[in-house]
């Protein structure tokens, strides 16, 4: 297995080209990450030369989402009532959890079996399927954008551009940023970090960085649906969206502190699976709160908050081998640790809007 630095190195390489959690619907969603997931794993596990073809890959396929993401966040505040966003976005970020759940331990055992360009090619079956799959998909009707939500917050009478400059979303992409940051880690070097540091066999940590995605594949569309039912509850909507992120974050960053502590690397596995749970359920809050604010811009402002969780993914991969070669690791996960506490808090100053 290559050695942390010379992995660092290359991260960096894959992180300029590389977005995680597209918004795609349904198993287009599964889709693209078996696909990103399976290669990933498989440069991971093999040898440096891998990595030529893993970067061409990526710089190819990286461009959908980035291009999607604005479209499909315009498209839900069309298409979804606003009581419902949070859940309609949580079942679509869901779908990704499966893929990545399937994409570990089956693609490293087509790497161990047949060698990388067996695993590579197998890995691009799900993102082909999902491509025949989108140019058969047709819009559907815009819903009524006036269905009303329970709310003790007046609807804005500001501009669009000046909401796009308000601090609510100027704290909504700053926390969003930093769960970037903290959810690429499990991305990128969870995998790693349970073969090298915690002494599991490839195998077994194929099967054990599954455990994350598989309780993903609940936690995402609980986060939304559970935001959306403290909206339309007595929390109203500045709190009901608040909630989830508030805890969900928060917690994360306490389980991520104790993965990284624990001298059990069994138990360390299972707080860290916790933890990246926590850090994706907060996703369906995040995307309709985006909404709420950006309204008919919501197109741009999931564009602009998406582009900083890129940044966060960007500074991930490379900075957290550094800091673990220097550090080591344990501290290295509790820089990570804090900042997942502070994306939490700062959705105390962010503020949901009506219609």
């Amino acid at each position: 297995v290559p050695d942390t630095r010379r992995l660092a190195c290359r991260s960096l390489g894959h992180a300029t080209r590389a977005r995680r959690r597209v918004r795609v619907v349904g198993g287009c969603d599964g889709g693209n990450g078996w696909s990103r997931l399976g290669a990933a794993r498989d440069d991971r596990a093999d040898s440096d030369s891998v990595g030529a073809p893993v970067r061409s890959w990526r710089g190819r396929s990286a461009d959908v989402p980035r291009r999607g993401t604005r479209r499909l966040a315009l498209g839900f505040s069309r298409w979804v009532p606003p009581s419902k966003q949070g859940t309609a976005n949580g079942i679509v970020l869901a779908a990704i959890g499966l893929g990545s759940a399937l994409a570990p331990p089956l693609l490293t055992f087509a790497m161990i079996r047949w060698g990388w360009r067996a695993a590579l090619l197998v890995s691009v079956i799900p993102a082909a399927a999902a491509s025949l799959v989108w140019a058969g998909i047709r819009e559907p009707k815009a819903v009524n954008e006036a269905e009303p939500v329970r709310s003790s917050v007046p609807a804005s009478p500001t501009s669009p551009a000046s909401r796009l400059r308000s601090r609510s979303f100027v704290l909504l992409t700053a926390s969003y940023t930093l769960q970037g940051y903290v959810g690429y880690i499990f991305v990128f070097w969870f995998y790693l970090y349970l073969v090298q540091e915690r002494g599991f066999t490839l195998l077994e940590g194929a099967f054990l960085s599954s455990l994350p995605w598989i309780l993903s594949i609940v936690s995402i569309p609980f986060g939304g649906w559970l935001s959306d039912r403290l909206v339309g509850g007595r929390a109203g909507l500045v709190w009901g969206r608040r909630i989830v992120p508030l805890v969900g974050l928060v917690t994360a960053g306490v389980l991520l502190a104790l993965g990284a502590a624990t001298s059990n690397p069994y138990l360390a596995a299972v707080y860290l699976a916790g933890s990246t749970a926590a850090v994706l359920s907060v996703e369906g809050p995040f995307w309709a709160t985006m909404m709420s604010i950006g309204r008919e811009r919501a197109g741009t402002a999931g564009g602009i908050m998406n582009m900083g969780s890129n940044v966060g993914g960007l500074i991930s991969p490379a900075l957290t081998p550094v800091l673990a070669a220097s550090i080591g690791w344990e501290n290295a996960l509790h820089i990570a640790a804090a900042m997942a506490v502070v994306a939490g808090l700062l959705w105390m100053g962010v503020r949901a809007q009506s219609a």
